[in-house]
């Protein structure tokens, strides 16, 4: 029979009962191996394969929504209690610490679409259509390329700007980009402090109404992006 993980967490006086009364997904259990718990499902056909992911997303937050948890990717399971209470074992320093980093924090997402960024051409269309099919080629990269480290350039000064407007309401950020060529994209995630949820959005509120580019706000969700689960569990999937 499968064990399918969903998060650890603390094994507290009654976290197993509150675990086992959620109502998202499948009837849920909690593995304990001291002072650390794994919340899982059991799957008696392997075959079927483990909830789907929107599925496995409502137990982690709901999860998220009781206790400190280290939220698991979607498809980590185990072919027994004794596999997960292993797990706990051999990784327990490495979860203690990050349930320690993460206790009473959750995630804010910030998404931005950046002003598109021109960058003049090497040369003119006339003198470029004078040049060697070669030469022609390398000014369009080199074109392209100047285009791109102008978007990078542009993108790192306006996170830079974001983080400013949430100054002292997050511990940690992370930052990714994507590069559209007529629109950049950047998504910024912060490790927020749940009592101050509302002053993170007070702040957002106002970046929004001074800031050109086009922002969206999303969470508070569980800290999936200060998680590697791949680090923390090794690659047990169905």
């Amino acid at each position: 029979m499968r064990h399918v993980l969903y998060g650890i967490l603390r094994s507290e006086a009654d976290t197993a009962g509150r675990v086992s009364a959620l109502a998202a997904g499948p009837p849920l259990r909690l593995i304990c191996n001291g002072d650390l718990g794994a919340a899982v499902s059991l799957m008696p056909d392997a075959a079927a394969g483990p909830p789907a992911p929107k599925v496995h997303a409502q137990i982690v937050q709901s999860l998220h929504d009781v206790c400190a948890v280290l939220p698991m990717r979607h498809g980590i399971s185990f072919d027994s209690e004794a596999e997960v209470s292993g797990i706990l074992r051999e990784h327990g320093g490495l979860f203690r610490r990050t349930l320690d980093e993460l206790q009473g924090c959750g995630e804010m997402g910030v998404r931005a679409i950046c002003r598109a960024t021109t960058v003049s051409p090497p040369c003119t269309s006339a003198a470029q259509a004078a040049l060697s099919p070669a030469r022609a080629y390398l000014a369009a990269r080199q074109s392209r390329y100047a285009a791109q480290d102008a978007a990078c350039k542009e993108a790192s000064e306006f996170a830079e700007r974001i983080e400013r407007a949430f100054q002292g309401l997050f511990a940690r950020r992370k930052t990714e980009s994507l590069f559209f060529p007529d629109h950049p994209i950047l998504s910024l995630h912060f490790l927020v402090r749940r009592n101050e949820t509302e002053l993170f959005r007070d702040a957002f509120r106002r970046l929004e109404q001074r800031a050109p580019e086009k922002l969206l706000l999303t969470g508070p969700w569980p800290p999936y992006n200060f998680v590697s689960a791949e680090n923390l569990v090794p690659s047990h999937t169905f």
